[in-house]
């Protein structure tokens, strides 16, 4: 192979960089480009940069869609439940005036009959104020004060019949039965049971914490977490075995304080939820 060839990668059109110096290695597969080296190094989570800005592009427009998406879906659910509302409201308009008519009706009618009872003048007549006086006596109500009270009672019920009505109504099925209003129980429900399993598998299943992930490196169980966000991955790994802390060992945090902090992060989304729908189910 010519010098000036070997600039290139056959393989990959793309400038040589390294050279693998490995005896074991053939001599076609000596001369590594960026790509190679890549391949080489079986790591699924890499890529090129202009790759991963395309990427980075495609996300951003995968999250700007979804937020549209999602907004529309939000503003349908809300603008759906403004309109099963209004047609609520105008059906209790009509049963509370119907109602407050009757009241009306009814209250015009006790008073008037306030007044006719006030105008009449007292009148005897002893032999038949006899037959009542004795009835008088052992009732203490007269047969008129009956009726009149149940009269009452079949008003109330009328009014209770109608309110039963709305109740019943198919505004108000239509209401209850919106999507959007069941989302919402079920995700409460859902937040609620999450919770509770939660709390059994940490009562059940409480040991030292561990990733059950193996140091390739050093082929030890990684037991150490390096949460700092400016950390060179390059030179030193995000994740440690007790052999890697031997190097940084200022760097990492105990996996089971990583842990703590994950729980208390997910307690935190828990409770940040559960007061977002609060908040929506208010407005």
């Amino acid at each position: 192979m010519e010098y000036g060839d070997m600039k290139i990668c056959q393989k990959h059109k793309l400038e040589i960089i390294i050279v693998d110096l490995e005896t074991r290695i053939a001599q076609e597969d000596r001369y590594l480009c960026v790509r190679c080296i890549i391949e080489r190094m079986d790591k699924k989570r890499m890529s090129l940069i202009d790759e991963t800005q395309d990427m980075i592009k495609e996300m951003k427009r995968n999250e700007q869609n979804q937020r549209i998406k999602d907004s529309k879906e939000r503003f349908d659910g809300l603008n759906r439940i403004e309109e099963l509302l209004r047609e609520l409201k105008l059906n209790m308009d009509s049963i509370f005036n119907k109602i407050f008519n009757n009241i009306q009706l009814k209250l015009m009618q006790i008073s008037k009959d306030i007044s006719n009872i006030e105008s009449q003048s007292i009148t005897f007549n002893f032999q038949d104020d006899i037959e009542r006086l004795s009835q008088y006596q052992e009732n203490q109500i007269n047969e008129q004060s009956i009726n009149l009270i149940e009269d009452d009672h079949k008003f109330l019920e009328q009014i209770q019949k109608q309110l039963e009505a709305f109740i019943n109504s198919e505004q108000y099925h239509k209401l209850m039965n919106n999507s959007n209003i069941i989302k919402k129980s079920q995700i409460e429900q859902d937040l609620i049971n999450s919770q509770q399993e939660y709390e059994i598998i940490k009562a059940q299943d409480y040991k030292t914490p561990a990733l059950k992930m193996i140091c390739q490196e050093h082929t030890k169980e990684i037991i150490m977490f390096n949460l700092n966000a400016d950390t060179n991955t390059n030179s030193q790994p995000r994740m440690a075995c007790v052999k890697c802390i031997q190097y940084y060992p200022a760097q990492y945090t105990p996996l089971e304080d990583v842990m703590i902090l994950w729980e208390s992060y997910q307690k935190r989304n828990t409770i940040n939820l559960t007061e977002l729908y609060n908040k929506r189910n208010s407005i």
